[in-house]
This record gives C-alpha cells, structure tokens and sequence, in this order.
C-alpha cells in the first residue's frame, strides 16, 4: 500500500518501505483518476500546464519502448500519451498532447501548451504481501503455494523484468492438516500454459520456484526429474543440476531488453524487437534459442543456499520476491590458511567476559553478487538468513525514520562521534529521528531493542553472557519480541546475538564472529554507516565497510542481507575503482541492487548509454574527467587500493 498526501506543489506518494516520489505540477488541480492497463498502487489526477518528477528513466509507450537520455528533449504530437518515469517510485502518467518531455539530472518535466488533465498511477518497489495461502508441509502442498505465488505479478508481458510489476506473492503459512490441490480453484493464477513438474522433493520444489513464479507457471508433482513443459512451444527441457536457474536468467534478460527496446542487443540475440508482443510461451522458447553469450549482461544480484525444510517454507515468499537462486547448501572445511593469523590478542578490543567464537566454514558458491545462507551451519562470505527475517522485512516504514546509537563504554566514544555525524547529515536530505544514548542499563537496552525504531547501532562489548551494559548484561534470548527492524551489533563475537534478535523480530543485522580491533570497529562501523544512509543494502554496506581493514571475514550480515534504508536519490548507488595508468586512470564502476534488478539505470560516465542495473562498466579517463564524474557522485571509490569517499578521492587527484 502507498500513502498520498497533496502538497502545496503538488504530490507527494510513499511506499511501505519508505521510498518517496514527489511530483511538482503548476496550480495543480485535482479530479478523479482513471484506469490503467496495468494494476497500480494508488492513482491521482488533475489539471496542470507542467509537472516533473524524480527520474533517471524515461519510456514513452507507443510503438515501441524508448529511453530518454539526460539533456534531451522530446516533443510530442497531439493524441493520447503514456510515459512511464523510473526513479524512486515507478510513475505513469497519461495524458493528450501536445507536449515536451525533458530530462535533466535526475529530474524529468513535462510542459505542455494550455491546462491539460494528466492521470498519475504510482506503483511502489515494496508492497504488502498479495495474501496468504495455508498448504501441508509436503512438496505437493508447496508446490501449490508456489502456482499461486504469481497472483503477485502485475503483468505477463516483458514489463515483469521490473521490480515495481512484481508486487510481494502471499505468505506461505505451512499446516499439517491443511489441504493440497484447493489454490487453482481459488487464487487469481494467471494462464500461461506453461508448466514445471517435479518429484516428490522439497528440494526440487526449492530449486524450481523462482522460477515458476516468474514464468506464472503451474507447479505438480509427479515421477521423473524436474521438468518445464509448454506444449504451444514446443518447449520440453531438463530443469536439473541447476538448469532452472539458467533459464530464469534467460527469461529475464530477454523481457527486460525486449521492454526497453534494447535493439543492440536484441540485434545480437537474432531476436525481433517484436517480440515484445509475443505471449509469455514464445517468449520464453526464443529465450531457450537464442546465444546469450553473444552479449554482456549483468552477473545475477542474489543466490541464496537453502535447506528444503518445512520451517524454511515460510521464507519462500520473500526470496521469490527477490528473484533469488536457490542452490542446495555445501560447505567444506575452512582452510587455516584463508583467515588471518591472530597474533594481536594484546590489541583487540577489551572484553569482560569469554567472548562467544563461531566455527566458520568454506560455502561452495555459484554465481551471483550477493549470497545468503538459509541452512544450517556459519560460512564466510554470506549473509546467515533465517526464516523468521523474512516476515519482519516486509513491514511498512512508517514517517520519519528513527535511529538509535547506543554506547556502552566511554572510551569508543570518538566512534559515537563519527556514526552520529552520518546519521545526523544524513537527517538534513530525508526525515531520520537520531537519538544518542549512553551507558544503559539492562532495562534501559532491552527497550532500545523492543521499541518500534528502524535501526540501532551498538557501540561496546559482547560475551557469551551477551551485551555489557551499565549494572550486568542483556541477552537477547530474554527479550520476548524485538520492535528493532535492524542493527549493527559493533562488538566482540555479536554473532550468537544478533541471531536471536532476527528471530525475535528484526529482519536484519551486522554482527562479529569473535574478538576485533578497537581501530578496526570504529574504520568499520563509520564506513558501514556512510554506506547504509547512502541507500546501499546492509549486506553490500558491511562488504564494502569491511574492505578497510584486514580482519574483514570478522563481520558479518545475520537476517535478510537486501534490506535497506529508503535511498533519497533516483540512481541505485555504486562503487568506483580506480586505477592509475600511463595514460590517466582506468576507472570501473558497478552499481545495482535486488530493489533495481531489471531496470535501466545511466551511466555514470558521459559517453556511455544506459543499460541493465548492476552492470560492471568501465572507462580511460584523464585527471579532469574522472574529477567531474566523481565530483558528479556521492559513492565509495577504491584508489589505489584504499577505501574512501568521492570526495576525498577529489582532493587527493
């Protein structure tokens, strides 16, 4: 659900995560919406000579998809209009011509000749689960959940690709004396044809979801190996080994290029720009056909390694939402030799007590970004999902954001200093509610953590006996539920800690596997912070943060990974390495998230086009370009093989 409020400019609409778009429309008066051809999340309308919204994507839906560049202007003739903005939110507008489309910056405006009446939809990038479906803890039963997982899609045509048409599917609520076989009869599933059948196995089911849920596909059970049948295709092909999660792939990129109207590319598939028309069956047989190779697209932002139980079940609906992978759980041991010696015990951060160590082991990883671990045992180099995580990180956002920074030893009080100063500017862009706390005691903490606040960030000690506070310490364990959404538990062996806090209630966190240095923590727990209010996903903000030291395997995310402050700016951030040469700088960039998965994004170099989210680019500039494109940016940047900001990345070139 989106809220709405008029403004004395114009519109301004929330989603439930906190993701904000402002529309500005001249002497803006208001009439009664129509309908769109796709369902929208709240509409509006009314009579304006302009209005602009934040977008760095523009797509006029006539004959064809078309991208906006920024700088360029675009009239259009009389007759009906429909354009579709992209930044925070996703906007349509529709409304009759004649008119002149303009982009600057991360702004675009529409002006036209006389008062004109335009209809808004806006579709937000996080919604409410679509309902709730109660099934038997079998794969029969879970494989009806996952059919009618695609009530959540808006649409079956290319536009899927995008996040904002694939609204959360129902919660999966699994029951022992539940029914199988009753959803078809029930449930809004929309008709594709096209179907994937599976053996008797929760592991196969598991593995085959995301994708049914994407195609809209039926899901049964029968003998034999997974399978993907669509008989009007001619399609019969082997979903084992991991095949589902290639054809997902396919699926995908072929509806978003076709949706953008990425003609270069499609040229290069030998696919038709036409295709855009074709029903979801042969759509996805010229996606089976056609030499992906022959192109580059981004590397897939999220797999997840899970164990097929019952009790994960209930996370299924959120990792669909993602479009994540989903992979059996491997491990090996952890080689010694992977970790860093530990010959500083005499400089680690003080403890008072035993601090509570973690085994670590050796995940085997497919392709992706990111990785979450919904299994049983502690990896390096993931996030430790639990099930409970995902029923919290869909909770609405409501108003202004509340951070709570809590210290517990005066002698970290320099890293308080340097956290508080991130919140506190980042407060001055969006609404964040900042309140400092020190020296608590048991009660006072445990009500830190059970108050409804977005974010706490601990600064003290941690061991087996849990927090160190004023008069004793403070278990998780003995708290009944959690109000906190999320937390960086900055202190010695956390891990054990924030475990229990997602289970409790928060749906994500940043913890340590065992002692660390004082300096590391606060290098850290400063970077982690700049990264979060810049809109990066708490995963992504720890891996980047922990790039500054040494003993970066030390910290980890427990809970669900993709979880984000609501980012202010339209543009999903990035990272910029930099690499001096002889002849300037060689300088990569990689931007994207799961929130931007199947959007076109712009370059942040100027001689580069836009393209899919998430992609890896790169370019020879000379000193003064690569000055304006970082002084352009608000991003980490990797220079000579340090981690700092775009500004101080200035300054020192």
């Amino acid at each position: 659900m989106l809220s709405r409020e008029v403004t004395a400019t114009g519109l301004r609409v929330v989603d439930q995560a906190g993701y904000a778009c402002s529309v500005d429309a001249a002497e803006f008066s208001r009439t009664q919406p129509g309908e769109f051809d796709v369902p929208v999340d709240t509409a509006a309308a009314g009579h304006t000579t302009e209005f602009s919204v934040p977008a760095t994507t523009v797509l006029r839906r006539d004959t064809r998809s078309r991208l906006l560049a920024d700088d360029e202007r675009a009239d259009l003739h009389e007759g009906e209009h429909h354009l579709v903005l992209l930044g925070p939110l996703e906007v349509r507008a529709r409304f009759d011509g004649p008119a002149t489309v303009s982009r600057a910056g991360d702004r675009v405006r529409v002006a036209f000749d006389k008062r004109t009446r335009v209809t808004f939809g806006f579709l937000g990038r996080a919604t409410e689960p679509t309902g709730r479906v109660r099934v038997p803890p079998t794969p029969t039963g879970v494989a009806e959940a996952v059919t009618a997982s695609a009530t959540a899609l808006r649409t079956t045509s290319p536009a899927r690709a995008r996040p904002t048409m694939r609204r959360h599917p129902p919660r999966i609520e699994v029951d022992a004396d539940a029914e199988a076989n009753t959803l078809r009869e029930t449930a809004d599933v929309p008709e594709t044809g096209i179907r994937v059948v599976v053996p008797d196995s929760l592991a196969d089911v598991f593995a085959v979801a995301p994708l049914a849920h994407y195609l809209g596909a039926s899901v049964t059970v029968a003998d034999g190996p997974p399978r993907l049948h669509v008989p009007t295709a001619g399609v019969d092909e082997s979903l084992a080994d991991g095949r589902a999660a290639s054809v997902l792939e396919r699926a995908f990129w072929l509806d978003t290029l076709a949706w953008y109207g990425d003609r270069d590319r499609l040229r290069a598939l030998d696919i038709d720009p036409g295709i855009a028309a074709a029903s979801p069956a042969d759509r996805l047989a010229d996606a089976l056909d056609a030499p992906f190779e022959a192109v580059s697209l981004p590397e897939w932002p999220l797999a997840m390694y899970v164990d097929p139980t019952p009790e994960n079940v209930r996370a299924l609906p959120g990792l669909l939402h993602r479009l994540a992978h989903v992979y059996p759980a491997e491990t090996t041991p952890l080689d010694s030799q992977e970790l860093v010696s530990r010959t500083l015990d005499d400089f680690y951060r003080a403890t008072p007590g035993p601090v509570a160590t973690v085994e670590m082991e050796n995940p085997r990883l497919r392709a992706g970004r990111r990785h979450g671990w919904l299994a049983d045992g502690t990896p390096i180099d993931v996030f430790k999902a639990v099930p409970e995580a995902y029923d919290r990180s869909v909770d609405p956002v409501n108003g202004e954001l509340s951070v709570d920074v809590v210290l517990n030893d005066p002698a970290m009080a320099r890293e308080r200093d340097r956290v508080a100063d991130v919140y506190l500017n980042r407060a001055t862009d969006c609404p964040i509610d900042v309140t400092l706390h020190a020296d608590l005691t048991v009660a006072e903490i445990a009500g830190v953590f059970e108050s409804d606040t977005d974010f706490v960030h601990y600064i003290g000690h941690c061991d087996e006996d849990g927090l160190l506070c004023a008069n004793g310490r403070l278990s998780a364990n003995s708290l009944d539920a959690v109000g906190a959404r999320t937390f960086f538990l900055n202190a010695c062996g956390s891990y054990h800690e924030g475990v229990r806090l997602v289970e409790r209630g928060s749906a994500a966190g940043a913890v340590t596997f065992r002692k660390v240095l004082d300096e590391h923590a606060a290098q850290v727990g400063t970077a982690f912070a700049r990264l979060l209010v810049a809109g990066f996903d708490i995963e992504r903000a720890l891996s980047v943060a922990r790039r500054r030291i040494v003993m970066g395997k030390d910290y980890a995310v427990v809970g669900d990974g993709t979880w984000s402050l609501p980012h202010s700016g339209v543009r999903s951030p990035g990272v910029f390495t930099v690499t001096p040469t002889d002849d300037g700088y060689e300088v990569a960039y990689e931007g994207g998230s799961v929130r931007t998965h199947g959007e076109y994004e712009p370059s942040p170099f100027p001689q580069n086009h836009a393209g899919p989210s998430g992609r890896r680019e790169t370019a020879t500039l000379t000193e003064p370009e690569l000055r304006a494109v970082l002084s352009d940016a608000d991003a980490p940047v990797v220079l000579d093989g340090e981690f700092v900001w775009t500004d101080t990345a200035v300054t020192r070139l």
